[in-house]
C-alpha cells in the first residue's frame, strides 16, 4: 500500500497521527488509516458522541486554509434540498481546527466510505466489476455529479482514491453503494475564473492542458464530464481509455488526438511537439529517429473500446471458467455513444451532466440497475460503501 513521504512531516506538513489518538476533546477515536493526498492524511475514526465510524481528513498544516474552503463547500452542498443524487455525496458532519507540533491544522469529520473501486479493481488481474454491480455505480456517480453541477460548483477532480478494498470480482449489487468526496479543488465557475485544472493528467481534458484567456472560456463543468467519462470507462471496462507510462502534456495528448483525432485548431498549434508523432491533419506518422519508442499505428475508438469494454470481459469469462457479463449489441452501442458525447475535445460541444442523465444508457441500463441495488439492499441492510474521490 502506498504512504505518505515522512519528510512532510514537518512544520507547515501533517500532524502525526496513531491508532487510538483522540481529538476534538475525545470524540474521535483513531481506529484506521485510510488514505493520504497531497494537502491532507484521512483516518478512520469513532465517533464516541454518536457510536458510529467516520472519516476525518487532516490537512497540512500549509493547507488549512484550502481545506477551510473545501468546509465551506461541503457545508453548501450537505445543506441543499434534498434531490437525486445527494445521498451519493459525502456529507460533512463535523468541522474543528486544533494546534499540532507542525503547525495549525483544520480536520474536516464525514461519512466513512469503507470500500474504494481503485483498491478493488486492482486487487484482482483482471480489474473487472461484474456488469450490474458496474452499471448501478456508474449510474450514482452520474446522479452525484448531476446533483454537485445542479448547486453550480464544479467537483474539478473526480477520481478514485487509494483506500483499502476488496477484489473487484467479490464486489455485488449489494456492495455498490458509493460516495463521490473529496471537494477540495471544487470550486463555483462564476466566481472563480480559473484555467488550471488539478485532476491528473490521464483522466484531464485538453483544455487543462492548452486553455488560455485569449481563446478559450475558463474550467468549468465540461471539463468535470471528460473526467466523469474517463471514470465510467474505467469502471466498466478492464483500464482506462487512455495509458501510458509516464502522464504528461505530450504522452497524454498523443492518446487523446489517436483516439479522437486533431486537437481544435487554437490548440493544435500550441502543442509544439506534434510534429513528432503526427502529421498536420492529425495522421499518425512517427519520425523515424523515434520509432523504435513509439509506435506507427495509432489505437482509435473503434480498438480501444471494444478491447476494454467488451474483448476484456470475454476474456476473464473464458480463463476464470465464470461469467463476467458483456453487453448485449444495444447496450453496447447505448453505452458508446454516452461515452463519446461526454469525450469530445472541443468543451462546449461536450453532453451536459443533465444529457447524460437522460441518455439512452443511464434509462434503460443505469437507472433500473440502480433502483434493483436499493432494493436489495433494503432487503439486507448491509451495504457496503465504495469511496469515489482524489
Amino acid at each position: 500500500m502506498p504512504v505518505e513521504r515522512l519528510d512532510y512531516y514537518v512544520p507547515g506538513g501533517y500532524h502525526p497521527v496513531q491508532i487510538g489518538h483522540e481529538f476534538h476533546n475525545g470524540r474521535y477515536v483513531i481506529v484506521h488509516k485510510l488514505g493520504f493526498g497531497r494537502s491532507a492524511t484521512t483516518w478512520l475514526a469513532e465517533d464516541k458522541q454518536d457510536s458510529r465510524l467516520v472519516a476525518l481528513k487532516i490537512s497540512t498544516a500549509e493547507s488549512a486554509e484550502h481545506t477551510v474552503h473545501e468546509s465551506q463547500v461541503l457545508t453548501w452542498l450537505t445543506q441543499a434540498k434534498s434531490q437525486p443524487g445527494k445521498a451519493e455525496v459525502q456529507t460533512l458532519l463535523d468541522s474543528f481546527s486544533f494546534l499540532g507540533p507542525n503547525g495549525g491544522h483544520q480536520c474536516l469529520v464525514m461519512d466513512a466510505a469503507r470500500v474504494n473501486i481503485n483498491e478493488a479493481k486492482e486487487a484482482a488481474y483482471h480489474r473487472l466489476i461484474h456488469l450490474p454491480a458496474a452499471r448501478a455505480i456508474v449510474a450514482q456517480l452520474v446522479l452525484g455529479v448531476e446533483f454537485i453541477h445542479s448547486q453550480v460548483i464544479v467537483h474539478g477532480e473526480i477520481i478514485v482514491p487509494l483506500w483499502l478494498g476488496l477484489g473487484s470480482d467479490e464486489i455485488t449489487l449489494t456492495d455498490s453503494s458509493i460516495l463521490i468526496t473529496d471537494f477540495g479543488e471544487a470550486f463555483d465557475p462564476s466566481l472563480t475564473k480559473t484555467f488550471t485544472c488539478h485532476t491528473p493528467h490521464l483522466l484531464a481534458p485538453p483544455e487543462a492542458f492548452f486553455a488560455g484567456p485569449e481563446t478559450d472560456n475558463h474550467i468549468s463543468f465540461p471539463a468535470d464530464i471528460w473526467t466523469l467519462a474517463c471514470t465510467i470507462w474505467d469502471v466498466l471496462g478492464s483500464a482506462p481509455p487512455f495509458e501510458v507510462f509516464i502522464p504528461d502534456l505530450d504522452s497524454v495528448t498523443r492518446e487523446h488526438v489517436e483516439t479522437f483525432g486533431r486537437l481544435p485548431d487554437r490548440w493544435w498549434g500550441k502543442w509544439a511537439n506534434r510534429n513528432n508523432w503526427f502529421d498536420e491533419d492529425g495522421s499518425k506518422n512517427v519520425k523515424e529517429e523515434l520509432r523504435q519508442l513509439y509506435s506507427n499505428s495509432a489505437r482509435g475508438w473503434d480498438q480501444r473500446f471494444p478491447e476494454c469494454i467488451r474483448g476484456a470481459r470475454r476474456r476473464v469469462s473464458k480463463a476464470e471458467k465464470t461469467n463476467f457479463e458483456v453487453f448485449d449489441q444495444d447496450e453496447e452501442k447505448a453505452f458508446g455513444d454516452m461515452i463519446k458525447s461526454m469525450l469530445v475535445l472541443e468543451p462546449g460541444q461536450r453532453a451536459t451532466i443533465v444529457d447524460v442523465v437522460r441518455c439512452e444508457w443511464m434509462q434503460r441500463w443505469g437507472l433500473p440497475e440502480l433502483q434493483r441495488m436499493k432494493e436489495k439492499v433494503r432487503e439486507e441492510e448491509t451495504p457496503f460503501l465504495l469511496g469515489i474521490s482524489s
